[in-house]
């Protein structure tokens, strides 16, 4: 039974991923499909129309091995080397500038949130 509870949960997840593709080809958005159901999964957890115990197991599974899913990205990119000749070092720079301005305005965005929905951030248990 609690197989048949993982598949549901996935399930839904699934289906925000085929929403969010679809409209982003109808929309002609240039905003990736999955941020689109990601945004609209978030939303609709905000407003309490799904409740996150339907997608909790789930979804702690896919962030406890997302490692596993980046594999794939790495090795297309370890395949395609010989597209960076004599650009690493530019390349390189480029990836370190922005991975601290993303750490930057993830720390921000989420300092901001937490005050917004948990209040005090001493209080809370993060």
């Amino acid at each position: 039974m609690i197989f048949i509870k993982y598949i549901y949960e996935f399930l839904v997840i699934l289906f925000f991923l085929i929403f969010g593709t679809v409209l982003e080809s109808i929309l002609k958005s240039p905003i990736p499909a999955t941020i689109i159901s990601m945004l609209l999964l978030v939303l609709l957890l905000y407003l309490k129309i799904i409740k996150l115990k339907k997608i909790e197991q789930v979804s702690n599974f896919l962030l406890d091995n997302i490692t596993l899913f980046m594999t794939p990205l790495i090795i297309g990119v370890v395949d395609k080397f010989n597209y960076f000749n004599g650009k690493f070092l530019q390349i390189f720079f480029i990836l370190i500038v922005s991975v601290v301005i993303s750490m930057i305005a993830t720390a921000i965005l989420t300092t901001y949130l937490v005050k917004i929905f948990v209040g005090d951030s001493k209080n809370a248990n993060i």
